[in-house]
């Protein structure tokens, strides 16, 4: 096992303390996957499981189920709250942007 160390700075709050996270790999060669490939990656499935996190307890509430039975109609829910979350990211993005606000570079290695 790998232990790949990387150090989480946000550049949009700047008195925020940076946090050290700790990645354990399975792929033992380098050359296989890279530190830095491996927490981009890492960096990659937070932000993911941010967006689902955002999605399952904010966007439609806690302990609420999608409504339809018929399994089309879920599916046009469902892509449709991905649809909702997307249209508000970008507005996001958008505004960041246009604030000069740097969206990237949130991951840094030590």
């Amino acid at each position: 096992m790998r232990i790949i160390k990387q150090t989480v700075k946000d550049p949009g709050r700047p008195q925020a303390e940076a946090i050290t996270y700790r990645l354990a790999a399975t792929i033992l060669a380098p050359q296989l996957a890279s530190a830095p490939v491996l927490t981009a990656l890492g960096a990659e499935r937070r932000e993911f499981e941010s967006a689902l996190d955002e999605l399952q307890t904010r966007r439609r509430g806690p302990r609420v189920v999608l409504r339809p039975t018929i399994v089309d109609a879920v599916n046009q829910e469902g892509w449709g709250m991905f649809c909702v979350h997307y249209a508000i990211r970008a507005l996001l993005c958008q505004a960041a942007h246009e604030s000069g606000v740097d969206t990237t570079g949130l991951v840094h290695q030590d």
